[in-house]
């Protein structure tokens, strides 16, 4: 009987460890899958809260912990959250969290039909996703006719919050970008305020992105819908760069599809100017992994023996890799260099493109945290056995010239 029990306290811990783990994966916030690898992750400043989706049911689970332990809330309060909650609509399986206070504000109300009215104009109809920072609302314009969508990206500025430089510092550069580019190519800016704690970016809405389009033909995508995808997004590319900017977050997600094939970049909270002094440099860089150029995957910053830090340069080639990287997965349905981490990413890029330039590899091994590692590159697979009978020798080069190794022989925007 003793070992029966001992079995079943055995049990009994092994069950709350999962549970524990379950909880754990669900603060992370990382969504796991074709999207670009297990996480963003960051290089150079330690930024690493690149915005990933939450799943549906994670945020499920995490508003029903949430809900649990406001249960001393005022009663009014919870009224408010009970009525938002049944306002979901779909579109990410989440309904808005109101955990801000508890005051009534005019421009955040329920009203008489159960509906969340934001700015005393936008009816809330549902979440559509979910990021480290906010969320992003489909919303409807009161009285409009027909009906006219916006998308409402929501940050949540609390200056309790130990993020709280970081929220207002990526929501206020998204503003300023989004007013500066003006542009066919890159989703439209209406307008932005403020409820409480919270700051609201108002933009026209798109019914789908690009991920969802390649989830729905998992082959590839026809060659005149690559061509057409690739020149709008590359005219958006090329007037960013113009407009001494680099985006540094291209992925099938970020681009955004209208019923017309038009394709708008957003998502725009990474998104640096470019330094004005020759000998500074762009650092801090959180992009997706999948799509990282080989000069973002030499090694994480280090101090050197005089007690220097040491970080890699890189600027707006970084982008035309991007746009490489996802001409490959549009063209097959597979991601072109699929890593499992920013080593293995590299030596994926070295089995099709060959070794990194000679300038790479010494900055590779110069870095501490890279001791003892070499790459065992036989022979290349090289880009035009990948994609044979897929691209002619037009399309060919262009990929071949914008996944150049070094940044210098890359095409630029």
């Amino acid at each position: 009987k003793e070992k029966e029990r001992e079995k079943e306290k055995e049990r009994e811990k092994e069950k709350e460890r999962e549970k524990e783990k379950e909880k754990d994966n669900t603060k992370g916030g990382l969504k796991k899958g074709r999207s670009g690898g297990a996480e963003d992750e960051a290089v150079g400043n330690g930024d690493d809260d690149a915005g990933d989706e939450l799943e549906g049911n994670e945020l499920a689970e995490e508003q029903e912990e949430a809900e649990e332990d406001e249960e001393a809330e005022a009663e009014d309060e919870d009224e408010r959250r009970a009525n938002a909650s049944s306002d979901s609509g779909g579109g990410g399986g989440a309904s808005p969290s109101f955990s801000g206070p508890s005051s009534v504000d005019e421009n955040d109300v329920i009203d008489e039909s159960g509906v969340r009215l934001l700015h005393r104009k936008y009816e809330v109809q549902h979440v559509v996703g979910e990021g480290a920072y906010g969320m992003v609302l489909r919303c409807v314009v009161r009285g409009s006719d027909p009906p006219q969508s916006v998308a409402i990206k929501e940050f949540k500025i609390n200056d309790s919050d130990p993020d709280a430089d970081d929220v207002k510092r990526t929501s206020h550069r998204e503003v300023s970008v989004l007013e500066a580019l003006q542009h066919p190519h890159v989703v439209r800016y209406l307008e932005q305020f403020m409820v409480r704690d919270r700051l609201y970016i108002v933009m026209e809405f798109l019914p789908c992105n690009l991920l969802e389009l390649l989830d729905a033909a998992p082959g590839g995508m026809d060659r005149e819908a690559v061509r057409l995808i690739l020149f709008q997004l590359v005219s958006a590319i090329t007037f960013i760069h113009q407009k001494k900017m680099v985006y540094r977050d291209i992925k099938p997600e970020n681009l955004l599809v209208d019923e017309q094939g038009t394709i708008k970049l957003c998502d725009f909270g990474f998104t640096r100017l470019l330094p004005t002094s020759p000998n500074a440099s762009l650092t801090d860089y959180v992009a997706t992994r999948w799509y990282r150029a080989p000069e973002l995957l030499l090694g994480p910053p280090y101090r050197d023996k005089t007690g220097q830090r040491v970080q890699y340069m890189y600027g707006p080639e970084i982008d035309m890799w991007a746009i490489g990287c996802l001409m490959g997965e549009l063209l097959d349905g597979e991601p072109l260099f699929a890593g499992d981490s920013d080593l293995d990413q590299l030596y994926r890029i070295q089995q099709i493109l060959g070794s990194i330039s000679s300038k790479h590899q010494t900055l590779f091994d110069s870095n501490p945290h890279n001791s003892g590692i070499v790459f065992n590159i036989k022979k290349p697979l090289t880009l035009a056995k990948r994609y044979e009978g897929k691209v002619n020798a037009v399309e060919l080069d262009f990929m071949a010239g914008v996944v150049g190794l070094g940044p210098g022989k890359r095409m630029t925007g």
